[in-house]
């Protein structure tokens, strides 16, 4: 599974909305030289606390400077609350690629 840790926003609104998602990741060190791998699956909120605690330290396990959301306050006093979201991607289909010399 992918973890996801954001805030509430627009991103959320459209998951809620429209669980599919496709996400890419790539290592690329030169032309030659890359790999990439997509999951497509469908993302689903975590909202039980011991659920979303194991993912948080998943989450921390790669990303240890990770910290919760704080509020902002803008110039004109408006403040606007950040509200942690974490989603779980639960994959349907994994695949990947990657360069090779053909030298």
């Amino acid at each position: 599974n992918v973890f996801i840790y954001t805030t509430e926003g627009k991103k959320t609104d459209i998951l809620d909305e429209n669980p599919a998602v496709c996400l890419q990741a790539e290592i690329i060190e030169n032309n030659s030289n890359w790999k990439s791998v997509m999951v497509f699956g469908k993302a689903k909120r975590l909202t039980e606390e011991e659920e979303r605690q194991k993912a948080i330290d998943k989450i921390l396990e790669t990303n240890p400077n990770l910290t919760p959301a704080i509020s902002i306050r803008w110039i004109d006093m408006w403040v606007k609350e950040n509200i942690e979201a974490i989603y779980c991607i639960e994959p349907d289909t994994i695949t990947g690629r990657r360069a090779f010399d053909r030298k």
